[in-house]
């Protein structure tokens, strides 16, 4: 079994910490040596997440960027953008496209198929 790669925020390890230090401080120098180790552990990707879901959420003026401007986004970034691979979001939108498309629930819709299942993605994420 290969080593995984992992990836978080320094949000998450801020939560880390603040979880275990209530608990004593064994448990508080056990979280602190596990986030020192992340640091240094070459498998580790320690992100921005929020600060990457802001510029891409908003994109020129201030509105909620769509799929067609994130789609160019490379795999790993849209990943951390929406919780999925793009492969993933193509089969998800084959399943999805007949059923919101089918003109059954009245009026158009706004948003793409795309844009919706994006969105949905992304609010889950949070």
């Amino acid at each position: 079994m290969q080593p995984a790669h992992i990836v978080t925020t320094e949000m998450v390890l801020v939560e880390v910490l603040n979880d275990f230090s209530d608990r004593g401080e064994y448990f508080r120098q056990s979280a602190v040596n596990l986030i020192r180790s992340l640091y240094q552990y070459s498998n580790t990707t320690i992100d921005f997440l929020d600060e990457l879901k802001k510029a891409a959420k908003v994109g020129q003026g201030g509105k909620p960027m769509t799929y067609e401007q994130v789609k160019h986004l490379r795999p790993a970034e849209f990943k951390r953008l929406c919780g999925v691979r793009p492969e993933t979001f193509t089969q998800m939108l084959e399943v999805l496209t007949p059923q919101l498309r089918c003109g059954e629930r009245g009026g158009q819709p706004k948003l793409s198929v795309e844009d919706q299942l994006l969105m949905t993605l992304e609010y889950w994420r949070e």
